[in-house]
């Protein structure tokens, strides 16, 4: 049990999306659980194996906001590169009509 304790809050650690969530695990040892839709948080000590199908879930839940939040992240970063290389394709434009490039 001990290094099953010990491995599911490395797994935390890896899905953690909160940078609220993953310090209150350093300075607490509280890990988040979801259950019935409600996030409690709980000492990962104290986690037993009866918690353990809400702790999978909960790392799935965690996971899947992770996997959204890279891909709002990776689309705001392309919508950027996309603006700021529409800019720089207009001002080449102009620069030619000026005949300076």
């Amino acid at each position: 049990m001990w290094r099953l304790s010990a491995s599911l809050v490395d797994i935390y650690f890896d899905v953690f999306l909160y940078e609220e969530d993953a310090a209150r695990l350093e300075k607490r040892g509280e890990v988040p659980i979801i259950r019935d839709g409600q996030t409690t948080y709980r000492e990962s000590d104290t986690l037993t194996l009866r918690d353990l199908p809400a702790v999978l879930d909960t790392l799935v839940v965690l996971d899947e906001e992770r996997k959204l939040e890279r891909a709002a992240t990776a689309e705001r970063k392309r919508a950027e590169r996309k603006e700021r290389d529409r800019i720089r394709a207009r001002e080449r434009r102009q620069l030619k009509k000026l005949g300076e490039w």
